[in-house]
């Protein structure tokens, strides 16, 4: 890993964002996907759920029903900064529109199949990100080699995310939301310190637990900048979020919100790795 100087706040934003003005091409991926999303289908399964009369009785909380709104082809987008997303809102022009499923048979193959896929984007746009902040030789057999090797250790992250929050609407299904109130906090906490988990991933070029090892020593050992870093990039995200859902009400400020967010959303993503690769560099050389 190339070692460098450690970077203030400031320092550590200027340098992820002049290095996605030097290299514009990373935005190709979230603007890709979100134009898919915007002018592809938006499956949902919602009347594959609501016409289950055992899967509407245990819904005492919507949760069914908000689930089944959602547009699957979001998978496509995993961890891809999107103004689309999961969303199943028309914003003409609209190509297909939408294509409720009605069939478990088709859901299961087609869930699975989109996150495949999504993982797959997901790690071709962080590991251009990553070479792009290491100053890497652009090599197209080695950005194969690194996507997927970091596809498979990403899947299995993935999955390990996963579980949270199919834990959390277990627990609110069964009756049990006092229960997941209280782990509230501690999963935001060890959210916190898992913050530069993917970046570790990526950046440092490691497993799973590896990559979770790292991001808790960074914070750990850099607490006031590691929390300053995500405050930044949680508030700008949050804050960036509302104004492009306030410009996507029509086609022109569609396309606008789509660019505006891949350039801002990279920008950060950028910047947080910077953030990781310069912090840990630095907790390595001290500890030898």
């Amino acid at each position: 890993m190339n070692s460098s100087p450690q970077r203030g706040l400031i320092e550590t934003l200027a340098f992820g964002f002049s290095t996605i003005h030097r290299r514009t091409f990373l935005l190709l991926t979230p603007i890709f996907i979100d134009l898919f999303l915007w002018f592809g289908p938006k499956s949902t399964i919602a009347p594959l759920l609501l016409s289950d009369p055992a899967v509407t009785s245990i819904d005492n909380n919507g949760i069914t029903s908000l689930l089944g709104m959602l547009n699957v082809w979001g998978l496509l987008a995993i961890q891809i900064p999107t103004v689309i997303g999961y969303t199943t809102i028309e914003i003409s022009p609209v190509i297909i529109g939408q294509m409720d499923l009605h069939s478990w048979l088709v859901v299961i193959p087609l869930v699975t199949i989109l996150a495949i896929f999504g993982i797959l984007f997901s790690c071709v746009y962080r590991s251009m990100i990553a070479s792009a902040i290491k100053n890497e030789p652009s090599s197209r057999n080695a950005l194969m080699a690194r996507v997927i090797l970091a596809w498979l250790r990403f899947s299995v992250l993935a999955i390990a995310i996963l579980c949270i929050p199919l834990m959390m609407i277990a627990l609110i299904q069964m009756g049990y939301a006092v229960i997941a109130s209280l782990l509230t906090i501690p999963i935001l906490i060890a959210a916190f310190y898992a913050f530069f988990t993917i970046d570790a991933l990526f950046v440092s070029n490691v497993g799973p637990k590896t990559a979770f090892q790292f991001a808790h020593l960074v914070v750990k050992k850099h607490f006031g900048a590691a929390l300053g870093i995500f405050l930044v990039v949680t508030l700008i995200s949050l804050g960036m979020a509302l104004i492009w859902a306030s410009l996507a009400m029509n086609s022109i400020g569609t396309l606008t919100a789509i660019v505006g967010n891949a350039y801002v959303a990279t920008g950060l993503t950028a910047s947080s790795m910077v953030f990781y690769q310069d912090r840990i560099s630095t907790v390595q050389a001290q500890e030898g």
